[in-house]
């Protein structure tokens, strides 16, 4: 599940910042609230299918002052994982795309941090205390989809549903590919067992062509089972999975053998 900052973390930044630190001069307060409304030269995109898209998109978070100059970065694609860059900056800030949207919600919410405040987005995204040293800026002119006001790492049901699907996919996969490359191999070398001249009289009323051919099927499933798993599509990587146990539980019926006995 990708993190992300909702408008309701910038604003309660903002205040517990202010509360900690003394005001700002005049010229930076001023800097801080100059600009209520997007840059009417870079709007908020819903192109976030390419690198080009999420740039404009993100730079529609705050004035073209702040935005022309920021670092573009990409949300992790994996739980966990680095954002990447879309594009290097010269200003200290960091500007993000729309964040990932679990819950349904319509509507854009890129953002543009500065320095100190991308030190306390580490710090939320990592549920790591913040060390923060003055206060933080950030934009988001588009606003935001939606968020708790009192627990930032609050879970809607629709995103815990979400990570509840996941795991069970998880946990099917791990038990999948602990057996399936052990079971293709076995029902291989059985194949290649009842081959044998020798083994003629043992390979009586099974048709080995068709268990050839069923065995390179298996194999190639489990090949593309394997690489939905490496893309990150477990559902078609359970999916494919399942249908290999089948084909190979079949192949044992038809091969005579016990695929749950222990190995010889």
């Amino acid at each position: 599940m990708r993190n992300y900052l909702p408008l309701a973390v910038v604003v309660s930044l903002g205040s517990l910042a202010a509360c900690s630190k003394p005001a700002a001069s005049t010229a930076d307060s001023t800097t801080a609230v100059a600009s209520t409304t997007a840059s009417t030269t870079t709007t908020a995109s819903a192109d976030l299918t390419s690198n080009e898209g999420k740039i404009r998109n993100a730079m529609s978070a705050a004035p073209d002052s702040v935005a022309s100059a920021a670092a573009i970065m990409d949300w992790p694609a994996t739980a966990g994982g680095k954002p990447t860059q879309l594009r290097a900056g010269t200003n200290g800030w960091v500007c993000f795309p729309a964040s990932p949207n679990p819950t349904g919600a319509v509507g854009q919410d890129p953002m543009c941090l500065d320095a100190e405040f991308q030190k306390w987005a580490g710090a939320w995204m990592t549920k790591k205390s913040p060390k923060l040293a003055a206060v933080g800026v950030a934009y988001m002119l588009q606003g935001d989809r939606g968020a708790s006001i009192t627990d930032p790492f609050v879970r809607t049901a629709a995103a815990a549903k979400k990570d509840e699907i996941l795991t069970a996919l998880n946990d099917q996969w791990t038990a999948l590919a602990g057996s399936l490359p052990a079971d293709v191999t076995a029902i291989q070398n059985r194949i290649d067992v009842l081959s044998k001249k020798s083994r003629k009289k043992q390979a009586a009323g099974i048709d080995l062509d068709a268990a050839k051919a069923g065995a390179g099927d298996a194999t190639a499933l489990w090949s593309k089972a394997q690489a939905a798993f490496a893309a990150g599509n477990m559902d078609e990587a359970v999916s494919t999975a399942k249908d290999v146990k089948v084909k190979v539980q079949a192949l044992a019926t038809s091969l005579k053998m016990d695929l749950t006995a222990p190995a010889a």
